[in-house]
């Protein structure tokens, strides 16, 4: 274990302690320099005459600077401090003969001059060469102690050496140095022994590779589990700041505050990944993140939960003013994001002449979080476009999941996500699919906590010390009381979404249910206004290329959507047993009614009116069927009915079920 190393540093101690009579030689070369030295002013001063005294100082100054030049030469690879030490006496006791053959040595004030400044460097040495031979002793037995360690374990780590910079009782953490020929990657395959020979925890050795040279690395023993305890949230990092700046989310093991930011200058948003087993502590580290969100502006949040909806938000809910609780309108979130949203804020930012957002750019920073995650939006290309579009304007994306694998999340969405938060998980196979793998290798393993030490976790993130992506730490314990106050603090001082973002999402946005009425209470405090269902303009469908506003946003990136002609059917749509015949018997028998065309707005008024009363008759389940009126009152062909029905779809209204489209929000009367 760790304690052997620290315990041969208070040995070292105690044999200096033990031998302090030949310590005392140490003090024998300064105490002669400093006799040697007035000695040789007073030979100096006895020589000089009125003739010689110009070329004695001359030659003494001569000298003087060749032994400062030569000790500048031989002493680069010194310290700081060491390299004064070596250019400051032959300096002053060049000064001191110059001025001793000027003056006479034992003259006043040059007597007590040279006595006082003497003694002080004297002193100077005498400490300086006491702890470098005590620290030479340690080292020398820390050295020791490493060579019979190494030589156990074998493998990389024979013949290394080990120099330990940071010390504590329980940790220490340093520089790595392998022998020629040996690599990094073969020291780490010698973590288990290594912990063994030295009576470690699992996961009590890490090594981290140099960026610069692969026999050089860091290796860091710890004796016993540091975070045990759970650190108490006090204050928020930044209040009244913004996202810009890193989120304080809990401590590293060595004490340092472990720092999230979700915000790189000049780079733009980097989407999070939150991952852990149940009971590992994810909604806790999400808390955390939120407690620093509500208290910085300049930022809004959708939040995303279509498993425990209204449930999961807790002490949040204040906080909260815009939230998807359906698989609908999820996805519907993701296509506006993807059409509408992305492409108007790029157009907004780039008229500015901004490549990425900023904060004070006249927009809020766009944070969706998405809550039990898993799986909701695999195959969703939409929400895989979404990810590769939003980075430079303004969005972030914070997914949080049990376990990521190729069955709940596409691999072209995990390579969106540039950090991870990586919790206690079952197997370390678990977190191989989100985690670097020369993270693992380096020894992290959050397999070892599993659901058993909640709230430890790994941060993996652009802009956070690569030293620190293997450092366990563990997020900040906050109250739910705490987090109310933060909510309610959110309520009163945040931002609302800016009116160019709420015109993109449309009616994805007017109709979303008010908080409140979710979790069954009124504000306590007023604030920007969460806009209750209104009636908006009914979508207005007709048979005219409605993409091309798109087309022209997106140029290569748009893909045609598939439509069902009229004649083809929509596949999405199976009939049921006891349905009838489709519009006229089949498609082709289909005959427009004679009569006037209704206009677009007409038609969709005729539609929306149509919705409402199967609503009020409480139809679970609406079909193409329920519709021929409409369709033949407005003279218009199947399709337009399917387009009509799909349009309700996107805007997040109806959901498709094997056999049709279901209701998933109240639809308000015009």
């Amino acid at each position: 274990m760790v304690n052997p190393l620290i315990r041969a540093s208070k040995d070292a101690g105690g044999r200096v302690a033990k031998h302090a009579a030949s310590r005392l030689a140490v003090a024998a070369a300064p105490v002669a320099g400093l006799a040697g030295d007035f000695a040789l002013s007073c030979t100096l001063w006895g020589l000089a005459t009125p003739e010689s005294l110009p070329w004695m100082t001359l030659g003494i100054g001569a000298t003087t600077a060749g032994m400062v030049v030569l000790v500048h030469h031989l002493d680069r690879r010194r310290n700081m401090l060491g390299r004064v030490f070596a250019l400051g006496t032959p300096i002053l006791v060049g000064a001191h003969q110059i001025a001793a053959v000027m003056a006479g040595p034992v003259s006043q004030p040059l007597l007590g001059v040279w006595g006082w400044a003497g003694a002080s460097v004297t002193g100077a040495w005498i400490v300086r060469r006491v702890l470098r031979r005590t620290q030479d002793a340690t080292e020398g037995a820390r050295r020791s102690l490493w060579d019979e360690v190494s030589t156990k374990v074998g493998g990389a780590l024979e013949g290394s050496a080990y120099t330990p910079k940071e010390k504590s009782e329980d940790r220490l953490a340093g520089p790595l140095s392998l022998e020629g020929g040996e690599t990094v990657d073969d020291a780490q395959r010698s973590l288990s022994k290594l912990e063994s020979v030295l009576r470690l925890p699992p996961g009590g050795a890490r090594i981290t590779p140099s960026p610069d040279d692969s026999s050089q690395a860091e290796l860091t023993l710890v004796r016993r589990d540091m975070l045990r305890e759970s650190t108490p949230y006090t204050e928020p990092s930044a209040l009244g700041g913004t996202p810009a700046q890193p989120y304080r989310i809990g401590v590293y093991e060595d004490g340092r505050p472990m720092m999230l930011p979700l915000h790189r200058p000049g780079w733009g948003e980097t989407a999070l990944l939150i991952m852990g087993m149940t009971g590992a502590g994810k909604t806790f580290g999400a808390y955390v993140i939120f407690a620093e969100e509500f208290t910085r502006r300049d930022t809004y949040t959708i939040y995303v939960d279509t498993v425990k909806g209204a449930q999961s938000l807790g002490p949040l809910a204040e906080g909260i003013r815009w939230v998807i609780r359906t698989e609908a309108e999820a996805h519907a979130l993701m296509r506006a994001l993807r059409d509408k949203v992305v492409p108007a804020r790029a157009d907004y930012l780039g008229r500015r002449g901004l490549k990425n957002w900023e904060p004070g750019c006249g927009i809020p920073r766009l944070r969706v979080h998405i809550e039990e995650g898993s799986g909701l939006f695999l195959g969703d290309k939409a929400f895989v476009q979404s990810m590769e579009r939003i980075r430079s304007v303004g969005v972030e994306f914070t997914l949080s999941m049990q376990r990521p694998s190729y069955v709940s999340l596409d691999v072209a969405a995990r390579a969106q996500f540039g950090a991870v938060l990586c919790f206690g998980v079952a197997e370390q196979e678990d977190a191989a699919f989100a985690m670097p793998d020369e993270v693992l290798e380096a020894g992290a393993d959050p397999s070892r906590w599993k659901n058993e030490r909640p709230a430890c976790c790994y941060l993996v993130a652009p802009g956070v010390d690569r030293a620190l992506w293997t450092t366990p730490g563990r997020t900040l314990g906050i109250s739910d009381d705490q987090l109310r106050m933060l909510a309610r603090w959110a309520r009163l001082h945040g931002d609302d979404l800016d009116a160019m973002t709420t015109a993109a999402f449309g009616e994805l946005y007017t109709t979303r249910v008010p908080v409140e009425s979710m979790v069954g209470a009124a504000p306590s405090a007023p604030a920007a206004p969460v806009v209750p269902p209104t009636p908006v303009p009914v979508p207005v469908v007709d048979d005219e290329d409605d993409e091309a506003p798109v087309r022209d946003l997106l140029g290569d990136d748009f893909e045609e959507p598939w439509r069902p002609g009229a004649d083809d059917p929509d596949p999405s749509v199976q009939p049921g047993i006891d349905d009838p015949l489709p519009i006229g018997g089949t498609d082709g028998d289909w005959e427009r009614p004679a009569g006037p065309k209704a206009t677009p707005a007409e038609a969709a008024a005729l539609f929306e009116q149509r919705l409402l009363e199967l609503q009020a008759q409480g139809v679970e389940e609406i079909r193409a069927g329920d519709l021929v009126d409409v369709a033949r009152k407005a003279v218009r062909s199947p399709a337009w009915v399917y387009k009509s029905l799909n349009g309700r779809v996107d805007t997040g209204q109806l959901e498709r079920t094997d056999t049709g489209f279901r209701f998933v929000r109240e639809l308000v009367p015009a």
